[in-house]
């Protein structure tokens, strides 16, 4: 039962890490074919983006912990649990460089100051701050 969990938890938690970045106009609702699909086309994402091949490289790394047999449960499990965290890991990774790109493209252009002679760009905080 607690493969059955784990298996869960990881779809909670892959699910969790991109919606939570609030990047995206419509959620993930599944780890499906179907449903990555349609994420991908509602939100208008490239389908080769490395964040798609990733959750799809991740839903069949899942599908297959799910229909292994209970007789060939051994190491293979172990290393594609391990794969899934690892997975898990670098979805983390992905997402957040995404949002960090779209807050680059949403700061406004002309926000500089000069300093030295040197052009400075400034964070919008920084600029609230009088810095």
């Amino acid at each position: 039962m607690s493969e059955f969990n784990n298996r869960i938890t990881a779809q909670r938690d892959a699910l969790a890490i991109v919606n939570s970045a609030d990047i995206y106009r419509e959620p993930l609702l599944s780890l499906t074919e179907k449903a990555i699909n349609r994420w991908v086309s509602t939100n208008g994402i490239i389908v080769t983006e490395s964040i798609v091949l990733l959750l799809k490289s991740m839903s069949g790394t899942l599908f297959f912990l799910a229909n292994k047999s209970q007789e060939q449960i051994s190491e293979d499990y172990e290393v594609l649990s391990k794969k899934v965290d690892e997975q898990l890991f670098t979805l983390k990774l992905e997402v957040a460089n995404k949002a960090l790109q779209r807050t680059r493209v949403m700061l406004p252009q002309n926000n500089h100051k000069q300093i030295t002679g040197v052009r400075v760009k400034l964070n919008p905080l920084a600029s609230a701050l009088k810095v």
